[in-house]
């Protein structure tokens, strides 16, 4: 699985494997857009679900009240 993913990574973005090509109706502006891996490993394709992630921690789990103690007993 690892190794599939770590396939799917280095030949993410890659025109070779596929893309859309868009064409502005207007002016005629051609944009290619290559197809992506969407891989849990990718920085490209997993960005919007780590930032996802870290939203809903900031939201939900560092938004409680908390202290941190240190307890330490004297050996002596």
């Amino acid at each position: 699985m690892v190794i599939k993913e770590v396939e799917k990574f280095h030949r993410c973005g890659d025109l070779k494997n596929g893309f859309k090509l868009l064409v502005c109706e207007a002016c005629h502006d051609v944009k290619i857009v290559p197809f992506h891996c969407k891989g849990r490993f990718c920085t490209t394709c997993s960005s919007g679900e780590t930032e996802e992630w870290s939203r809903m921690i900031a939201e939900e789990v560092v938004q409680v009240d908390h202290r941190h103690v240190i307890f330490t007993i004297d050996e002596g």
